[in-house]
């Protein structure tokens, strides 16, 4: 009995060396397997088993001693999980093989969608441009931003709101945006308003859909001069009239800063030999009389001038609207009566 059991385990040993000849033959070895795969070293097959890395402490790690490139443990402390030297063995560089979201601390986006990974991205500095200084966009936002020094964006739209001092914009902002679309302060005044080449003298008008230059009338019409004196500012008020009727409130002045009136001057220059006729001129505020009026009777013979003045004192507010209501005596006057208004 026992010369049989030592001939099976004779054959035996001779079977396992023979096997481990054939593997060293191949070149390689299979494990689970009788036709390991010719390109892997080590090819191990299991339908319920794995293979188990060294395992090991983040401290242990680091003081393996020459580490091959490419070696593998598994960490089983700190930020456990595979890690795997990129390094050399005179100089290791342990990276974390990575699964699932990577952070951007380690260099990822945090993002699981490639939409989230457009809006959740660590800039840090753009050193080739130069423009813009930042820690990162999370969320559609961009946190602890700068956007700075002479790159510029060009050919981009920024929609949303834009918050802080611009130091210095270069550019042209079209009329649609809110701007002139000019780069000096003549043209933009020309892209705002009727071109003032040529218009000399003349006064703005509109018709209240359209502004156009026009040349100040002589009869019934205004001119207005506005002259600042430290520190008053007087504002003149002179209007020709032609009187045709007995009486009439001539068209308003909306005062463009509060003050107050206190002088009228009234002067009639008689256009034809007539009867001598009595001229009113008086100040109205808001549509009500103020009391402030000056009268002079008219001369008879044509051309021939009379004048007079009243003072008193009418204040007034921006806004408020300024008239002269003119008056006569004569059913059939025929003066040019010249009024002038200081307000002060």
């Amino acid at each position: 009995m026992q010369a049989t059991t030592r001939r099976i385990t004779t054959a035996s040993l001779f079977l396992i060396g023979f096997t481990s000849i054939q593997v060293q033959a191949q070149n390689n070895m299979g494990i689970g397997t009788a036709s390991p795969d010719a390109s892997a070293v080590l090819d191990v097959v299991s339908t319920n088993k794995g293979v188990l890395v060294p395992r090991m402490l983040d401290s242990e790690r680091l003081v393996i001693p020459n580490p091959a490139t490419g070696l593998i443990v598994y960490q089983t402390n700190g930020t456990a999980g595979f890690y795997y030297n990129a390094g050399t063995p005179a100089t290791p560089s342990w990276i974390k093989l990575s699964s699932g979201v990577v952070a951007v601390a380690d260099g990822g986006t945090g993002a699981t969608t490639a939409s989230g990974a457009r809006t959740n991205l660590g800039l840090g500095t753009l050193a080739t441009l130069n423009s813009v200084s930042s820690n990162e966009i999370t969320n559609g936002t961009i946190v602890n931003a700068d956007i700075s020094n002479a790159a510029g964006i060009d050919g981009s739209k920024i929609a949303g709101n834009i918050e802080g001092k611009a130091v210095n914009v270069t550019g042209v902002v079209p009329l649609d945006h809110g701007g002139t679309g000019q780069t000096t302060q003549s043209a933009a005044l020309n892209a705002l308003l009727p071109t003032q080449s040529s218009n000399s003298g003349k006064v703005l008008q509109t018709d209240g859909s359209n502004a156009t230059w026009a040349t100040p009338s002589t009869g019934g019409g205004q001119v207005f001069a506005i002259t600042t004196f430290n520190p008053i500012t007087q504002i003149v008020e002179q209007k020709a009239i032609m009187l045709t009727a007995t009486s009439g409130q001539q068209p308003p002045f909306i005062m463009p800063a509060s003050g107050t009136c206190d002088v009228i001057y009234l002067e009639d220059v008689a256009q034809a030999n007539q009867a001598s006729t009595e001229c009113k001129a008086e100040l109205y505020k808001n549509g009500v009389a103020t009391g402030l009026a000056i009268r002079v009777v008219s001369a008879t013979t044509s051309n021939a001038k009379t004048a007079g003045s009243a003072t008193g004192s009418v204040s007034y507010v921006m806004g408020d609207v300024l008239t002269f209501g003119v008056s006569s005596t004569n059913t059939t006057p025929n003066v040019r009566m010249n009024i002038s208004m200081r307000c002060r």
